[in-house]
């Protein structure tokens, strides 16, 4: 009788291992497909050189300036609106390539 309990609660030890296993390997399964969900969109931003985002204003001012040349208003507008594009994904370009340039430099 006394074999018999210790086989059972043997049993039962080994069954709520493998059931924590199975489930702590599910958990990190989860995880890793969401880790590599998050690096793929990350990996898919619209990342633009210096010299893309130039390129890219100039054309965009230029298609402006010709398509809106009878709305003078309009045209400032969107090339400061274009400018001000411009300058915000050169700065977060720099921001994101700067922990490569300046591994040491504490970020403020």
């Amino acid at each position: 009788m006394d074999a018999t309990l210790l086989i059972i609660v043997i049993i039962i030890i080994t069954v709520s291992f493998v059931h924590s296993r199975k489930t702590k390997l599910g958990h990190a399964k989860k995880q890793k497909e969401m880790h590599k969900a998050k690096k793929k969109s990350g990996s898919e931003k619209d990342d633009m050189t210096y010299g893309q985002v130039q390129q890219q204003k100039i054309q965009l001012l230029e298609s402006v300036e010709t398509h809106l040349a009878d709305k003078p208003e309009q045209v400032e507008q969107l090339k400061q609106i274009i400018n001000d594009w411009a300058e915000l994904k050169i700065q977060a370009f720099t921001n994101r390539r700067s922990w490569v340039r300046n591994p040491g430099k504490d970020k403020d």
